[in-house]
């Protein structure tokens, strides 16, 4: 992200950490008081990061384009506020799932796999998207990248929530 603010919308090292500034800001505040206001609405956890997720590509598209201070101070917000909800719903999902599925006692093991998962896949991806954009020498290609992996978990989780109603 800061590589992309300086190098691809060529923003000074002020304005890239102002921006990254907004994002810390609304991912804070979004941490703090969404998991309340979904609860209260009543909305279910795995839906809610779907709905984020697809926000989150939504706003990180739109960014990519972006190369002026103000638009990209804008949907810096909008990511932070999508990123933090992804964030703070992944957990919230397993949870939600395991009781669903009255396995509760298979939580603990399910959020430990989950973490060692995500660790995982952090560190081999994390690699490759770093290659990737060294390799095209576009910031705005990673983070689009980033996209289609995003994209591809939902359409995954979707296709799974469509055949687990159907059966």
């Amino acid at each position: 992200y800061p590589y992309f603010l300086q190098k691809s919308a060529n923003l000074t090292m002020l304005e890239a950490a102002n921006c990254m500034s907004v994002l810390s800001t609304t991912d804070l505040i979004t941490r703090v008081t969404v998991p309340a206001f979904v609860d209260k609405m009543n909305f279910s956890h795995r839906t809610t990061f779907l709905l984020a997720g697809l926000c989150l590509v939504v706003a990180r598209s739109v960014m990519a384009e972006m190369r002026s201070l103000m638009p990209l101070m804008v949907t810096s917000a909008f990511y932070g506020i999508f990123r933090s909800i992804t964030i703070v719903n992944q957990n919230l999902t397993v949870s939600e799932y395991c009781s669903e599925r009255r396995i509760e006692k298979m939580l603990p093991n399910a959020l430990g796999f989950n973490m060692v998962t995500k660790g995982i896949l952090v560190l081999s991806l994390g690699q490759i998207l770093g290659w990737f954009a060294d390799f095209t020498g576009s910031y705005a290609l990673n983070l689009h990248a980033q996209n289609v992996l995003l994209v591809t978990t939902c359409v995954l989780w979707l296709c799974e929530m469509y055949f687990k109603d159907d059966h």
